[in-house]
Order: C-alpha cells, then structure tokens, then sequence
C-alpha cells in the first residue's frame, strides 16, 4: 500500500498512514520525527527504544514521541501498521485535558508503553482506521476537520485502553495513575530546567514523600530517578545527533557548571562525556581501542 499522507499547507501539519516498508527503521539508533504508533497485527516484533529491548506482541500497539531513538526488526512487515503526526496537526499539550494521554502513551516515565489489542478492540479500531483511509480520499475543506476527529477518536480509545491495562498490572487506582501521568508530561515540559524533584511535586501541589510513595507502589524506578534518567537521555540523544560540546549540551539541560554536568553524565553513564562521544565516532561498544596513541574503553551508548 503507498504511504496515506496529509499536508496542511498553512500550519504545516503532517498525518501519515502506511504499511511498514520491509527496510523501514532497520537501521539501529535512527532519530524520529514524528508522533507514532506501531500497529501490530499477526505478527511479532523486536523493538528498541533508545537502546531498551522490546518484543511488541500480535495485536498490540507501542507509541513513541518525536526525538526517540528506533530500530525495528519485523519478519512480516505487512503485518504491521504505522500511524505518524507531528505536533501541528495535533497538539498532545494543548488537547490535553481532551485525550489525557500526554505522560500516558505519549512521553511517558513507562518509556515506550503499548497496549494489548483483543479481538473486538482489535475489530474496533480496524473501522476506526478504514474510515480514515477513506477520509485521506476526501481533498475537500473539512477533510483536516476529519482527520483530526478521528485521530482524536483514535487516541482516545488507545489511552482508555492504557489506563486500564496499567491498573490491572499495577493496582493503582484512577487518580494515582492520573499523578504518574502529570509527572511524566511535567518532567518532559520542565527537565532542562528543573532538576529537583520538589519542583515538580509543587506544580502538582504535592509533597515529594507522596511521589516518592505513589511511585513505590508502581512498583519502578523512583521520582528522582525518573528525572536523571530523562536528563541523562537527552544528554545522549544531543551527543549523538548534534555537534555541540559537552559544555553548550549541559548549559542547554540546565547545568550552567560544566564540572557538574560533567560528573552528573559520568555518574549516570560510567563514562566521561569526551570517552562518550569517542564511542559515538567509533560505534564499537565495550572494546579498547587506539585513539592518538591511547587506549581508550569505549561506552555502552544507550544503556542508562
């Protein structure tokens, strides 16, 4: 099937609508553009979001946010859908209080989630996506309208399917996973420039011993470290895909010392931020090598 796209010509949003191109995504650590949703159907995939492994089961469904690192792996690609839209064709942020999903599917502290489809949920959202393939038909003035009603429909029934997986998993009750939902869309709005978990818990008029405390019966990694891991992530994500030195990547996260942004990165990561990139310009993991003349053990890129 060729690529469903649709183009706003004045706002410039963007909606696509495809099939899984067999070499799509193949190559390891590729930077994505867009919001996305894998769609699985009688197939098995192998994944990996930012360096974590992943197997998305039949039926299900993974949703990844713009500036995530992929690669996929599908003996079946024609099995697998994708569905992709940037943020001018639909504003997680200000659609909030419509779909509450933002912290949910999308830039979540679950990483990469996804959704397990039954068959009739799977047969739902089978309509739902041939009456979208209908509406890219459409080329006339209410045809944005449309598509945006149902992605919007779209994404909606995927987050009241999220919600209610994650209780059964987790026994945590509404209004808990409404608080890790807030904390995770805070800490991706406010990570480069606020470290301090009490920050965040002010925002949600909260104390940090309740997050500490909801967070325990997620059963995860705990606020704080949430947020050292996002920082850290990015710090990553900047190395690889820009030429700034690790000063301007640790003025633009928040550290206005470069020593102390320098010891945050080698605590997290085991390595300094100069062997780091020694390792992005190598692509060898966990070997030694020669550079100048010296012996230098290169970094696990992606692990936390």
């Amino acid at each position: 099937m060729t690529k469903l796209q649709f183009h706003d010509p004045q706002f410039q949003g963007y909606l696509g609508l495809q099939r899984l191109a067999k070499k799509q995504w193949g190559q390891d650590h590729q930077k994505i553009d867009f919001y996305t949703i894998i769609w699985t159907e009688a197939a098995t995939i192998t994944l990996k979001f930012d360096g974590i492994p992943m197997v998305l089961p039949a039926y299900s469904m993974a949703f990844l946010s713009p500036g995530q690192v992929v690669s996929l792996e599908a003996q079946e690609p024609e099995q697998v859908w994708l569905l992709e839209f940037n943020k001018m064709f639909y504003c997680m942020e200000l659609h909030d209080k419509e779909v509450s999903c933002n912290g949910l599917l999308f830039s979540g502290v679950l990483e990469s989630p996804f959704i397990s489809l039954d068959e009739q949920e799977q047969h739902t959202f089978m309509l739902l996506r041939q009456v979208m393939l209908e509406e890219f038909a459409n080329a006339d003035n209410v045809q944005a309208e449309m598509l945006q009603l149902l992605l919007k429909r779209f994404i909606i029934k995927s987050a009241r399917l999220a919600r209610v997986q994650l209780s059964d998993r987790t026994k945590l009750n509404n209004n808990d996973i409404e608080s890790v939902r807030q904390y995770s869309a805070l800490i991706e709005k406010h990570f480069r420039t606020a470290h301090q978990v009490s920050a965040y818990a002010d925002l949600m008029n909260k104390s940090p011993k309740t997050l500490s405390n909801l967070f325990k019966k997620l059963g995860g990694d705990s606020p704080q470290e949430i947020l050292h891991r996002r920082l850290t992530l990015e710090a990553k994500r900047l190395f690889r895909f820009t030429d700034k030195s690790a000063k301007e990547i640790g003025f633009e996260l928040g550290f206005e010392d470069p020593a102390h942004f320098s010891r945050f990165f080698k605590k997290r990561t085991g390595c300094s931020p100069s062997d780091y990139k020694i390792s992005l310009e190598t692509s060898v993991y966990g070997k030694i090598v020669k550079s100048a003349g010296i012996s230098v053990i290169l970094c696990p890129l992606w692990s936390r």
